[in-house]
């Protein structure tokens, strides 16, 4: 079984057409934008956001990730249909370099 160091070493880090990392059943969101030894960026993203209210599964709370092509941007926000509420704080909302 492999763990997420493991993961980045064998799969993410040798492959540089990899540029953006999603995961999930990891308790938490967070995310994190590393950089190889060839200069790629690889961004992370992690979500999983059960844990805010287990009788009502999180809320419903799930990430939207819109590509925007033209002004290079990834621009992530995190919203609950249950709530009709976003999250706004830096680990829910945020803006990373679209370096495809």
């Amino acid at each position: 079984m492999n763990d997420g160091e493991m993961l980045w070493q064998k799969l993410v880090l040798p492959n540089s057409n990899l540029r953006l990392v999603f995961c999930g059943h990891q308790t938490g969101a967070a995310w994190l934008s590393s950089g190889r030894p060839d200069g790629t960026v690889v961004h992370q993203m992690l979500s999983d956001y059960q844990w805010l209210n287990t009788h009502h599964y999180g809320f419903g709370y799930l990430r939207i990730v819109q590509l925007d092509f033209a002004a290079k941007m990834i621009r992530v926000r995190t919203y609950s249909p249950d709530l009709d509420a976003y999250l706004t704080d830096g680990t829910n909302q945020f803006t990373l370099d679209l370096n495809l």
